[in-house]
């Protein structure tokens, strides 16, 4: 008699390919749109699903149901490809929503519904500076200066139309000149910066590293997010050694040439799993046995070399999809993995 604790090995047909959520094969297909006779999942993938695969594989959209796409969906889509505009279901798009469209595409003037975006400062703003023909062409708009911050930052052709010197403050300079570094020009409030203002500045526009004065108030956390976008910032970094393992696995996710700096034995095991999903070359710096299924697929999507040490049938879906996403010419591995499955309980 077969026990709880006894194995069986029992013949399955595909299972590494089964084991795909219809987000998974949605997020696999983005990335490899050559493994899409192998589907069978598109009657499961929501809307989230179609507007993440069709903003970067749009072929697939002869498959699509479009009636799963919710207004977050549409809105995600037509910010990665406008040509599904006439496909758009507009009574689904809120005024707030047309707002953050227009601002991405202006293109789109002419299908805004304006009834829709009256209703807030920074509709009736756009509807002023976008239509050809408005009732607001001449008036005063009561907005507040976040919403001429947005206009600025992402529509600066309007700049010139807009009292928006006066009306900033610090907060507001630093997040327009994270986008529209040309109006430093006209900038009265650089020694009002906070160190949080430079901190997220830096970030996006280092050139403007002559101007800070916050050096010394920013701490190791901030460096590490500096330094991860910025790396030429290093020499100006005091911070080095009180570095954590989450400092040293932000920055060298992203910059692994400062592997030489880090003091290897502050990373955790946490650490190491959130590290290596973007730098695998460093697995041989780690203890291979705290590893689970998900880091080793992680793994191997960066250092193919490594798939040896890989117990296959242990990968779930979202495991597969990680590696097949990076690494395609695993597809004869997947299928091998459904060829013998290990069931623990009673025999089938």
């Amino acid at each position: 008699m077969k026990t709880l604790e006894s194995k069986t090995i029992r013949p399955t047909t595909g299972l590494g390919w089964a084991t795909l959520s219809g987000r998974n094969w949605a997020e696999l297909l983005a990335a490899q749109p050559r493994f899409a006779d192998r589907c069978d999942k598109w009657g499961e993938m929501d809307g989230v699903c179609w507007a993440w695969l069709l903003g970067r594989q749009p072929q697939f959209a002869g498959r699509c149901n479009w009636s799963r796409l919710a207004r977050n969906d549409w809105m995600s889509l037509l910010r990665e490809d406008l040509r599904f505009a006439d496909r758009c279901d507009w009574s689904k798009i809120s005024g707030e929503n047309w707002c953050c469209l227009l601002m991405d595409s202006p293109q789109l003037t002419d299908r805004c519904d304006w009834r829709k975006t009256e209703r807030s400062g920074l509709g009736r703003l756009l509807s002023a500076l976008m239509r050809k023909e408005s009732k607001f062409a001449r008036q005063t708009i009561a907005c507040s200066a976040f919403d001429v911050e947005r206009v600025v930052s992402f529509l600066p052709q309007f700049a010139d139309r807009l009292n928006f010197r006066n009306r900033f403050d610090a907060s507001n300079w630093a997040n327009v000149l994270c986008r529209q570094p040309q109006f430093a020009d006209r900038c009265d409030k650089w020694t009002e910066l906070s160190a949080q203002d430079w901190h997220f500045l830096l970030q996006k526009q280092p050139q403007f590293a002559g101007r800070c004065d916050k050096w010394e108030e920013f701490d190791r956390r901030q460096w590490a997010w500096m330094l991860a976008r910025q790396p030429e910032l290093a020499d100006r970094c005091g911070l080095w050694s009180e570095f954590g393992g989450s400092e040293w696995t932000l920055l060298l996710s992203h910059q692994p040439q400062f592997a030489d700096r880090c003091d290897w034995e502050k990373i955790g095991k946490e650490d190491w799993r959130a590290l290596l999903a973007w730098q695998p070359q460093f697995v041989d710096r780690c203890d291979a046995r705290t590893l689970s299924r998900h880091d080793w697929a992680n793994v191997i999507a960066g250092r193919p070399e490594f798939a040896a040490r890989c117990d296959w049938r242990k990968l779930n879906g979202n495991d597969w999809t990680t590696i097949l996403k990076a690494q395609p010419q695993f597809a004869c591995d997947c299928d091998r993995a459904g060829q013998f499955a290990i069931v623990s309980g009673a025999a089938p």
